[in-house]
């Protein structure tokens, strides 16, 4: 037997071009056998495989004896498929015979086996389709937009992100689609400064690219059909510094908003294409405001909405924008060329959802193309934090009205109470140099508080505010001692004819009369402290307007008015709601006409010409407003002729109803070169707001009032001041001086112009609701300014002060001496011929009355005082501290019952007059005079009558040595003495 050799020895050929691996010794890899002595060669070229995403191989095979193609699989058990190697590792663990690899190509010999394709796929589970609707689901949850469109749009982008970028299908398949976002944009452009990668997989016409930006790269790519933008790492979209996405070329294409998370770039944009298509500029339509992020921090979002008219909207519901912003600005406008948004499938409304610190929203263009009404829902708005900026115009195209709901008079109060909280900025209006907007309010009784610090109603019209000052409202924001408000109403479009008087006059009146104005100053910071109202306005304020506006310059605004709106040497008042009134004036020259502007509330303006009513008589009266309409009036021509009578107020004349709430006269002389002799005002009641944490009376409220425009020209003879009211008297903040003095009749003062010479006050009540507690009353300080020289006299009757230090032991006082200097009293005075007749000064009665002189030789004197019918009056006495003579002076008393001190010494009184005796009088002091026998006598005789005992009566050094009579007072001179009574004199004679 022969013997077997230990050694094998094999002698092998390759007839092939390439390198081939095959097996020899063991075993075959093809049960097949069909590589034996094969010739039939097949060949695979992978150049193009990225080998992105991939763990499973697979190919195609059958046989020369069964042709059903059987598709072999392979999963790489050792994770992702990367390179060819591994490729035809795993086409070798198949049995299907051994792969050869040859750079790029992989190819075997096999004349058994009949080979396919072979592919590197995902997974064995991997199916695109399935990948393609998940994205749909996350883009377009709420299926705004047909699948199919996506998968039209969007599979090929997806399919080569699948295909180029590693890891793709893991992360999105553990971690979701939010870091990807698919668009039919015409071009993205993305800037930033922070490293990370960022992919773009394009579809321009059917060629597929992938683009990877790296290291901080930025990019601007344009010109392709579909795209899709991915990054691996979310800080790569939060850390960018502007990304803009433009919107497709043809309007004809949708660009849908779909849902994204670019939480907070510095700039977000998705911006309508620039003018590339010839007629309309496109944009992209919102499907849902769940689609937009909640972003934390600062960033500009700006949206763009297509030209689509009112199917911008059709897809997004019915509650538009209703976006949760916690930060950042989001500007929402639609393209250029078709700028409107029509809300008419959102009915009608804007809503609104949570606002975050600082957070802005932008809303330009809007249209209801129905009705022309937008419905503003504030009871949507949750405000978190403060300094929010809302943004809100109509179209310029057709005028539009914006409903605010009940909710916005408070939704702006930011809590109330003392509060460094408000709001940034407010503007609601129409597109620049459009048609106006109109803004009305469902409430217009609950006052108004809009604690915003720049509010801009420019381009709109308010058709009812609601109360503000007069209701403890507050526009702007007040805090630290600064009020803080620029307020625009400019370009007030579309006013109903002659409405510009009362829309401005109310404006004004509600915001001067803001109960906090004197307590702050105005913030006049930065572009704050300005009210402009000027733009193409024309108006003119009267009454309350001119008011509100001249306690809105005293707290330190700038305000911008036209030209003419403040008129100069103005006579304005208001009549009050449900009064008549009457104007009327009495010229010896023949018609003093004259002509008055009016508007009440609500009312266009009113145009009245004086009316002849006799000879020498014009006049205008005016129905009574209704309740709630203040009649704004001011006198828009002159008086035309010297008078001998000017009056306004009550009608019937000199009735006693309360027809006025403000009167000014000033801003310069009224109606310099003509006189109205003796100036008759009747009628008016001044409230004054009261200081807060007190009763007493706050100075502002004093612009009700101005009489500066009249002096001694003018008002040759008197001033007559007839059943005026006021609520209190006494003020808290007196170094404010509205219109130059806080005297309530602030009449000219002035060295060279005359004073008006008298001034009579009757029927007046001064503290209607307040008591004035000032511990030593001086009501001619409280009436006019310390240089009024009414050297005629000054006269009280019928009148109520509420003074309550007499009723204590306090004196009321009076200067009967101005000491004036060059002309100019330097203390009011009781002057000329002076009367007091049936008036109460103290609250509770018992009034003292302290006539008080410090005479030097100059200024002007009391010549004449009557006191009459003053049932409260208990003493007078002069307080002389003169060093010179004073010119002669009378005293006059009658009926005065409860009087029973009288001391007047050492002051050249030359004559007294009783009339109605002298009752009460137990103390009579009128020693060192001038008084003549005839006066002694009626005094013995007088105080003899009223019964008293035990009195005292100093008649004693008289400068012309008179004695009394004692044919005339002998017997009453006896019956004091016998009466216990202190006699002090010369005795009858």
């Amino acid at each position: 037997m022969a013997s077997v050799k230990s050694d094998i020895s094999l002698q092998i050929k390759n007839n092939l071009n390439r390198t081939a691996t095959f097996s020899i010794l063991g075993g075959t890899q093809d049960p097949s056998n069909g590589q034996a002595n094969a010739k039939t060669i097949y060949e695979w070229d992978l150049t193009a495989e990225s080998f992105a995403n991939t763990t499973v191989v697979t190919i195609e095979a059958s046989t020369i004896d069964n042709p059903v193609i059987i598709n072999y699989e392979v999963q790489n058990q050792d994770g992702a498929v990367t390179d060819l190697q591994t490729v035809v590792r795993l086409l070798n663990t198949l049995n299907l015979g051994v792969f050869n690899l040859d750079g790029n190509t992989i190819w075997i010999i096999d004349d058994i086996n009949i080979f396919g394709n072979i592919e590197v796929l995902v997974s064995l589970s991997f199916d695109i389709n399935v990948f393609v609707q998940e994205a749909y689901n996350y883009f377009d949850p709420l299926g705004k937009t047909p699948l199919v469109d996506f998968q039209t749009q969007y599979t090929s982008v997806i399919q080569q992100a699948v295909d180029t970028i590693p890891d793709f299908v893991d992360f999105v398949e553990s971690q979701g689609w939010s870091l990807c976002y698919p668009t039919n944009t015409s071009e993205i452009d993305l800037a930033r400064f922070t490293a990370g990668s960022i992919f773009l997989t394009t579809d321009t016409g059917g060629v597929l690219a992938t683009n990877e930006y790296t290291s901080g790269t930025s990019f601007n790519v344009n010109g392709f059909d579909n795209a899709l933008l991915y990054a691996p790492d979310v800080n790569s979209f939060k850390t960018l510094q502007s990304l803009t996405f433009d919107a497709p070329l043809n309007p004809l294409v949708n660009g849908y908003l779909f849902k994204f998370l670019f939480e907070a770039p510095t700039f977000l944009s998705f911006n309508q294409n620039v003018g590339a298509f010839p007629v309309l500029d496109n944009g992209f339509q919102f499907l849902d405001p769940s689609y937009f992020p909640s972003p934390t921090t600062f960033g500009i979002h700006s949206f763009r909405m297509p030209p689509f008219g009112t199917n911008q909207l059709n897809l997004y519901g019915t509650e538009f924008p209703k976006l949760n912003i916690q930060a950042g600005n989001y500007s929402i406008s639609a393209s250029a060329s078709a700028s409107d948004i029509d809300l008419i499938n959102v009915n009608s409304s804007i809503v609104f959802d949570t606002m975050g610190q600082d957070s802005n929203l932008v809303i330009s263009n809007l249209i209801e193309s129905n009705t022309s009404g937008i419905f503003v829902d504030f009871s949507s708005l949750t405000l978190i934090g403060d300094n929010q900026t809302i943004s809100i115009s109509s179209t310029d195209a057709i005028q539009q009205t914006f409903n605010f709901q009940s909710n916005f008079n408070t939704k702006f109060d930011y809590g109330g109470g003392i509060s460094s909280l408000s709001g940034k900025t407010l503007v609601i209006g129409c597109s620049a140099g459009g048609t106006g907007a109109f803004i009305q309010y469902d409430d217009d009784t609950t006052p108004l508080n809009l604690r915003v610090k720049n509010i801009r109603f420019e381009e709109s019209v308010t058709q009812n505010l609601p109360p503000i000052g007069t209701g403890g409202g507050q526009i702007g924001s007040v805090f630290g001692l600064l009020y803080t408000l620029r307020l625009n109403l400019e370009e007030q479009l579309n006013l109903l004819a002659g409405r510009e008087m009362e829309y401005f006059n109310n404006w004004f009146f509600e915001l001067g009369t803001q109960s906090f104005l004197s307590q702050n100053s105005a913030d006049t910071s930065g572009a704050f402290g300005n009210i402009l109202t000027a733009g193409t306005n024309l108006f003119v304020l009267s009454g309350q307007g001119y008011y509100g506006y001249q306690a809105l310059i005293d707290c330190g605004f700038t305000i911008a008015t036209p030209v003419g709106a403040i008129k100069n040497n103005v006579m304005t008042f208001t009549q009050k709601e449900g009064e008549l009134l009457l104007v009327r004036t009495i010229s010896a020259l023949g018609q003093s006409d004259f002509k008055v502007t009016s508007a009440s509330k609500n009312q266009a303006e009113v145009v009245d010409n004086s009316v002849f009513t006799a000879i020498g008589q014009e006049q205008i009266q005016y129905s009574a407003p209704a309740l709630g309409e203040d009649n704004n009036c001011i006198f828009t021509s002159d008086p035309t002729l010297d008078c001998t009578s000017f009056y306004i107020g009550t009608n019937p004349s000199f009735s006693s109803n309360n027809c006025m709430t403000t009167f000014i006269c000033g801003n310069g002389v009224f109606n310099a070169g003509i006189d109205m002799d003796t100036f008759n005002l009747n009628g008016l009641t001044i409230t004054l707001p009261i200081y807060p944490s007190t009763s007493l009376g706050d100075a502002y409220g004093l612009f009700q009032r101005d009489f500066s425009g009249l002096n001694g020209n003018n008002v040759s003879s008197g001033l007559a001041i007839i059943y005026f009211r006021i609520n209190v008297t006494q003020l808290a903040n007196t170094l404010v001086q509205p219109y130059g003095s806080n005297a309530l009749f602030n009449i000219a003062i002035n060295g060279f112009i005359p004073s008006i010479p008298s001034v009579s006050f009757s029927n007046c009540e001064f503290g209607t609701d307040f008591n004035d507690t000032s511990a030593s009353p001086s009501p001619l300080d409280l009436l006019i300014p310390v240089g009024a020289r009414c050297n005629n006299g000054i006269e009280f009757n019928l009148c109520q002060f509420k003074y309550t230090a007499s009723t204590f032991g306090g004196e009321i006082e009076f200067n009967i001496n101005n000491n004036a200097t060059l002309g100019i009293p330097t203390q009011t005075a009781l002057l000329g011929s002076s009367r007091i007749e049936n008036t109460t000064f103290g609250a509770f009665g018992n009034d003292t009355i302290s006539l008080n002189t410090n005479y030097n030789g100059t200024g002007d004197t009391l010549s004449d005082l009557t006191f009459k019918d003053n049932a409260d009056l208990v003493a007078v006495k002069l307080t002389n501290g003169a060093t010179a003579v004073p010119l002669p002076i009378s005293l006059n008393f009658d009926n005065n019952p409860q009087l029973n001190t009288i001391v007047f010494e050492n002051y050249n009184l030359n004559n007294i007059n009783i009339l109605g005796g002298l009752p009460s009088v137990s103390r009579m002091n009128v020693n060192d005079n001038d008084l003549n026998t005839v006066d002694l006598d009626s005094i013995i005789v007088e105080l003899d009558n009223n019964g008293l005992t035990n009195g005292n009566l100093d008649y004693s050094n008289q400068t012309g040595g008179a004695s009394p009579s004692i044919g005339v007072s002998g017997v009453a001179y006896n019956n004091l003495i016998a009466k216990g009574w202190t006699v002090t004199g010369n005795v009858p004679i």
